[in-house]
């Protein structure tokens, strides 16, 4: 562990420290994405396809009724099932993002303690943490964890700034799961269930459940995401029976589902804003991040007067499979 900080090297170390260990940086940045198996996981809410170049079509071939009626008199004659084939018509979209931060050598100063603080917890036996050299420590947990949290964010509240506007924030680089909920609204893809305060919480997330289709209801990896206030509202509910007529016993350490479907898991999500509810198939929601292309070539450090420069670029993507195709609801919504 070093006993002091060369401010002036710093820029060339960070850079170095890139240049050797760039895969690995890149890849926390695309697969960190879905972070731990905790509940905030991404890994319980969508399906990561990192690498996606410019846009990617979504949904392979799909195969509706084909089966007829046995006729001895057309047996060996072909007879085509119109619109038996059909292939997904949405389409990932990548979007370009950049990162510029400002270390302030104050700022770096008190970093560097808390860092030391932290190697000598570890060194003592105090801390279960993982020993790491100063440079990979400002990368992992001070700026690679910050873009992680910002891209969670987007991917479910950010709608898309062409550039042509002011905005200038994380939540402007693509448009997010609400965004896409939201155009399908106006489109009438998508009806909303109105969330009435006055009945019991647990009832109206059964209420959003009920919009899917029958098939859709017992599909794998059923996603309720409730919005963090109706989560906490649902599971004061559950803590007790009263009224509910709960067919299994509250466990504050259990997964959550709607009683009688087992195929589900009920997670709170803190990056929902507008709707309360949004309930859907995991392997229907997608999401990309990529620093592979020539606009995300590298990172680049410098240094500059008094201060220490970051620059990154990189691109996300987020995207559903389908979106109630036809008749068939598999994206349920409560507002």
């Amino acid at each position: 562990m070093g006993n002091a900080l060369t401010l002036a090297g710093l820029s060339s170390d960070l850079n170095s420290y890139f240049r050797e260990y760039k895969e690995g940086i890149k890849g926390e940045l695309q697969y960190g994405f879905i972070g731990d198996s905790g509940p905030m996981s991404m890994e319980n809410r969508c399906t990561l396809i990192p690498g996606v170049v410019d846009e990617l079509v979504l949904g392979g071939a799909t195969v509706n009724d084909f089966l007829r009626q046995y006729k001895a008199a057309d047996t060996n004659t072909f007879i085509q099932t119109d619109n038996s084939v059909v292939v997904g018509a949405r389409t990932l979209k990548m979007r370009k993002f950049k990162g510029d931060l400002l270390f302030k050598d104050d700022v770096i100063n008190t970093t560097f303690l808390m860092w030391q603080s932290k190697m000598k917890a570890i060194n003592m036996g105090k801390s279960q943490d993982k020993e790491m050299a100063f440079v990979e420590y400002l990368f992992f947990n001070v700026i690679i964890k910050k873009a992680l949290r910002s891209l969670r964010k987007a991917s479910f509240q950010g709608v898309w700034d062409t550039g042509s506007g002011t905005a200038y924030a994380s939540t402007a680089i693509v448009d997010g799961m609400e965004k896409k909920i939201a155009d399908a609204i106006s489109a009438g893809t998508l009806t909303a269930h109105a969330y009435n305060s006055s009945n019991n919480v647990v009832t109206e997330v059964e209420a959003a459940f009920d919009m899917l289709t029958s098939e859709q209801k017992r599909a794998d990896d059923l996603v309720i995401a409730l919005r963090e206030d109706i989560y906490n509202k649902w599971i004061r509910a559950n803590r007790s029976s009263t009224g509910l007529g709960r067919t299994l016993n509250f466990d504050s350490a259990g997964t959550f589902t709607i009683d009688g479907f087992p195929n589900t898991k009920v997670v709170p999500e803190p990056d929902l804003a507008t709707y309360k509810a949004v309930i859907y198939q995991k392997t229907n929601y997608f999401i990309s991040i990529t620093m592979d292309q020539a606009a995300a070539n590298d990172w680049e450090f410098q240094r500059f007067d008094r201060t220490t420069k970051c620059m990154m670029n990189g691109e996300i993507g987020v995207e559903f499979e389908t979106l109630n195709p036809g008749s068939f609801v598999n994206v349920a919504v409560m507002s």
